[in-house]
């Protein structure tokens, strides 16, 4: 039985999702969700994508109406413009 409850403290000190205060009280993170900043487009809406050299993960792609946004992310970030195949 003493292993047991061993087992059982030891399990209860490793929690995956939940946060772990020094009176070793747990409280559950609660997920955020963002409203994205702009509205959805479908693949063949997106004209337009920027690259960001050496930055894979800033790649952004764009639609017609939202040139002057990729104009504007191009020149904050360092990014390439390109026009995407029709």
């Amino acid at each position: 039985m003493d292993r047991l409850w061993t087992a059982i403290v030891a399990l209860s000190s490793f929690s995956v999702g939940e946060t772990t205060h020094n009176e070793g009280v747990t409280e559950p993170i609660q997920p955020s969700r963002q409203a994205p900043k702009r509205p959805p487009a479908t693949i063949q809406e997106l004209t337009l994508l920027v690259r960001v050299p050496d930055k894979p993960a800033e790649v952004r792609a764009f639609t017609a109406a939202e040139r002057a946004e990729a104009d504007r992310y191009a020149a904050a970030t360092g990014g390439i413009v390109d026009d995407l195949p029709a």
